[in-house]
C-alpha cells in the first residue's frame, strides 16, 4: 500500500525530483556521468531522460531526450536551452526518426531499463543499433540485487516502480542479442538509502 501510494506520488514531476535528490540519485548520477569520457563534440542522447536532470552536468554537448511523460519533458525544457525533447516510446522506432549517433556520442539509460520487459529493451537496444555507427556506447544504471545484497536494500529494490529487476547475466544476453558488446560493474553503497546499482556499458 506505501509503495503504490509513493509511486503515484512520483508520477508528479516535482515529487520525483525531490525524492531522487533526497536519497543522493542526482548526485550519483553526476558522478557517474563525470566519469565517462564525453568529448566536447559529442551528442547525448538519453533514452527515458525524465526531469532532464542530466543537463545540469552536461552541460554544453548537444542534447536529445526521449521521455514518455511530457510533464517530466515540461520540466526538462527549463533546464536549458536549444535541446531536442521528443515525447515517445524508446522501444518504437518512429521515436528516433532524424536522429542518429555518431562514433564518439554517447547513449544513457539511466534508471531505465528495469522499467521495459525484455521485449522492449531488446527493441530499444536494436532502435539505437539501426541509429548508431560502430564504437558508439550506451551506458546504464540500474536497480540490482544478487547473493550480497542486504535485505533492506533487496526491499528498496523490489519495491521500485520498475518491476524488472534483472541479472547481470540477464542484461548480458539481452544487449548480445541485440548486437552490442557488454560490460559492467556493481556499486553497492553509492545512495543515501540501501541500494545495490548495476552499470553497464554497451559498444557496438
Amino acid at each position: 500500500m506505501i509503495a503504490k501510494l509513493a509511486h503515484r506520488i512520483l508520477e508528479n514531476e516535482l515529487a520525483y525530483d525531490v525524492f531522487q535528490t533526497c536519497v543522493g540519485s542526482y548526485k550519483f548520477r553526476e558522478r557517474y556521468l563525470e566519469s565517462i569520457e564525453i568529448e566536447p563534440d559529442s551528442k547525448i542522447l538519453e533514452l527515458g531522460c525524465g526531469t532532464g536532470i542530466s543537463l545540469n552536468t552536461i552541460r554544453d554537448n548537444e542534447y536529445v531526450g526521449i521521455d514518455l511523460s511530457m510533464r517530466y519533458l515540461e520540466k526538462a525544457s527549463r533546464r536549458r536551452d536549444a535541446v531536442q525533447l521528443v515525447n515517445g516510446d524508446v522501444s518504437m522506432s518512429d521515436s528516433y526518426h532524424g536522429i542518429n549517433a555518431k562514433k564518439d556520442d554517447v547513449v544513457l539509460a539511466l534508471a531505465l531499463w528495469h522499467h521495459l520487459d525484455d521485449e522492449q529493451m531488446h527493441q530499444t537496444l536494436r532502435n539505437i543499433y539501426q541509429i548508431s555507427e560502430d564504437g558508439v556506447s550506451v551506458y546504464s544504471l540500474d536497480p540490482f540485487f544478487d547473493e550480497k545484497t542486504s535485505i533492506s536494500a533487496k526491499w528498496v529494490a523490489m519495491n521500485d516502480r520498475g518491476k524488472n529487476l534483472r541479472s547481470s547475466e540477464h542484461l548480458k544476453e539481452i544487449s548480445e542479442a541485440a548486437g552490442f558488446h557488454f560490460s559492467y560493474q556493481i556499486s553497492r553503497r553509492e545512495l543515501y538509502i540501501p541500494t545495490n546499482v548495476i552499470m553497464c556499458k554497451l559498444v557496438k
